[in-house]
């Protein structure tokens, strides 16, 4: 899509997931609708430098509530004609790290080339909880890379709820958490001997296990029959060993903020 390679990669296709499913939600007389914005994300996993860089998402059915969603670099297809449940498989475009980040101690280590990260989601909402127009939601997804840029999986478990508010105005937000696989965690946070004699950083190796906890919220405001403003903030934190490494400890933040702002069009 239109990402620069710096980004956070997999953190917007979560980010975006969750816009997509309110604007969905606020918008139940259009079947489609495709956005355009901004976003600022940090220029990688545990970065303490943020950047703004364009995105798109948005949602076409295809057959009752069978649909295809783009979510900046991924996309998710569900293939359940079901109005509560939501099944299919996943790819996202999971961008790495090389030498042209802001930091000039994590640009001396060794680049992490771009993975494709096949993977698959289910999810089941409830309609008409705490509000005629509410709706809570339980999912999960997992995927693991097979472009051999890190040959490792993760996994995310989030809990949600939105509801309209007034008739113009929709709010939606999520709470979850992220695991890593042991190649993942290597990959991304832990610093090789080789590594730490070209940066200075002491040598690190980072295991498995629970990647970040998080919360988002979105908020949709319908500017006309068609047209409406979306708004997205999400809160990360890094945890066990992804926090712990020095990339993040040392160089980085464990406090990972994504901001987004766009404008739909339903159709």
């Amino acid at each position: 899509m239109f990402f620069s390679p710096r980004a956070a990669a997999p953190a917007c296709a979560a980010a975006l997931s969750l816009i997509s499913a309110a604007f969905a939600q606020s918008r139940s007389s259009y079947d489609d609708f495709l956005s355009f914005g901004v976003v600022s994300v940090p220029e990688y996993d545990g970065s303490a430098d943020e950047q703004i860089v364009p995105l798109i998402f948005g949602q076409m059915r295809f057959g009752g509530a069978r649909y295809v969603a783009i979510e900046g670099t991924g996309v998710r297809i569900n293939v359940v004609d079901d109005q509560n449940w939501s099944l299919g498989p996943s790819v996202n475009i999971g961008f790495g790290r090389n030498d042209d980040v802001d930091n000039d101690i994590i640009a001396l280590l060794e680049e992490i080339d771009t993975a494709i990260e096949l993977g698959g989601f289910v999810s089941h909402a409830w309609t008409g909880i705490g509000h005629p127009s509410g709706v809570f939601s339980l999912g999960m997804g997992a995927s693991r890379d097979i472009a051999g840029a890190h040959d490792g999986w993760q996994a995310n478990l989030t809990a949600g709820y939105g509801r309209n508010m007034g008739d113009r105005l929709r709010v939606d937000g999520t709470v979850g958490l992220a695991v890593m696989g042991e190649n993942i965690a290597d990959t991304y946070f832990s610093v090789s001997s080789a590594d730490a004699l070209a940066s200075g950083l002491g040598p690190y190796e980072a295991a498995s296990g629970v990647r970040d906890y998080n919360a988002s919220l979105a908020v949709i405001y319908q500017l006309s029959d068609r047209w409406s403003a979306v708004g997205y903030t999400s809160y990360r934190r890094l945890t066990g060993d992804a926090a712990d490494s020095p990339i993040v400890d040392q160089e980085g933040d464990p406090n990972q903020i994504i901001a987004a702002f766009g404008l739909g069009y339903a159709f």
